[in-house]
């Protein structure tokens, strides 16, 4: 298996997930199989790529598993792939004439826009409503544009006037909290729901709202289904910390 970069602290895609991560999935769906696998770390590195699947040929391997973002690399693999007679898999990005596995992300993001939405029109009907998305959006991928996309028509089917204000993280999921706080601080008295692109701004947003200056009074859990695994939505009556009174009347974060 070909790993598209496993350098510590760096996440893929702009989705929260790390070479490691992914690695680690397969060491333990292989556990129970009968094979043996061999890693390799691409490392963002387009002609690294190339030199790994020439070095996994060179080991006589039985499949090779591509997880790459450059399409000329991927072309390149294919066909020394082809040459040697060796199989590929394609994982997220396509590699010519092998099978692609990889998530639906506009999809993903219509189950996590469309629960947002129905969470609203049930606990809050026919009252002013506003979003925020939040999460690595200056990424250039793809992955990133679909995922929005997928929110924000998930969240217009049933609240087609909402306004989505967008905060950008730059890759780093710790801003989370500071970003949606800020903007809560010049939207006092506000329905919000908040989206996030990947579980580790949703987990520091969260931890912001339950601890931070703005915490949830009365705050419930429920998990809801968005990428790889799922992750929580909260609602509840958030009060600013330092005089007790400023409020805002509901926060639901997915």
């Amino acid at each position: 298996m070909a790993n598209l970069d496993e350098t510590p602290g760096v996440t893929l895609e702009g989705l929260g997930f790390t070479g490691a991560e992914v690695r680690r999935s397969f060491e333990l769906a292989a556990r129970t199989l009968p094979v043996d696998m061999l890693y390799f770390d691409n490392a963002g590195d387009p002609a690294r790529a190339i030199a790994n699947a020439e070095a996994a040929i060179a080991a006589k391997i039985d499949l090779l598993i591509e997880y790459n973002t450059d399409r000329e690399a991927n072309a390149e693999i294919a066909r020394r792939l082809a040459a040697a007679s060796i199989p590929g898999l394609a994982l997220v990005h396509p590699l010519p004439g092998a099978p692609l596995y990889g998530p639906d992300n506009r999809a993903a993001g219509g189950i996590a826009g469309r629960a947002l939405g129905a969470f609203a029109v049930e606990t809050w009907p026919g009252e002013q409503v506003i979003g925020v998305l939040i999460g690595d959006l200056a990424d250039p991928g793809p992955a990133i544009s679909e995922r929005v996309k997928g929110i924000t028509d998930g969240l217009h089917e049933s609240l087609p006037s909402l306004k989505l204000a967008l905060l950008d993280t730059g890759g780093q999921p710790v801003r989370a909290d500071a970003l949606v706080a800020k903007f809560l601080q010049t939207e006092r008295g506000q329905h919000v729901l908040i989206a996030t692109l990947d579980d580790l701004a949703a987990v520091y947003r969260l931890c912001g709202l339950l601890h931070g200056p703005l915490r949830l009074r009365g705050a419930s859990a429920r998990p809801a289904p968005i990428g790889r695994r799922e992750t929580a939505a909260a609602c509840g009556d958030a009060t600013h910390s330092r005089d007790g009174c400023q409020r805002v009347p509901g926060i639901s974060a997915v």
